[in-house]
């Protein structure tokens, strides 16, 4: 009895183990692909209209109109508080109740749009 009972916990131990070791894995794939979204916003030059074109298409619902916020934060003066690229890895990555733009927008979008906000201060 007391070896089946041992048996038994040998198995779930293995299982968390194994279970842990993907998790860590996937975490770690990641953090790579994070690494990987472009930081020089300076090589995208400023296309104003495309950029609040984008705005109204993909962020005013969660921050209104004006950039007032609502669902999400106030960005009328973003640009005071980050930088291009904190902007840019926001707007792709996303962040608490936020969603990740990333695989949604290209990549002189995301710039584009970052640089926009990054000039309201």
């Amino acid at each position: 009895m007391y070896k089946w009972i041992l048996f038994i916990l040998l198995i779930g131990a293995f299982t968390l183990g194994i279970t842990e070791l993907f998790v860590k894995a996937n975490e770690h794939q990641q953090a790579l692909e994070q690494a990987k979204i472009p930081e020089k916003v300076s090589d995208v030059p400023l296309d104003a209209p495309a950029a609040e074109a984008l705005y109204k298409q993909s962020c005013i619902s969660c921050h209104g109109v004006n950039l007032e916020g609502g669902v999400g934060p106030n960005l009328t003066k973003v640009g005071s508080k980050l930088t291009e690229t904190q902007i840019v890895k926001q707007i792709a990555n996303g962040g608490g109740i936020m969603p990740a733009f990333k695989g949604n927008l290209k990549d002189d979008q995301i710039a584009n749009l970052a640089k926009w906000l990054a000039a309201k201060k």
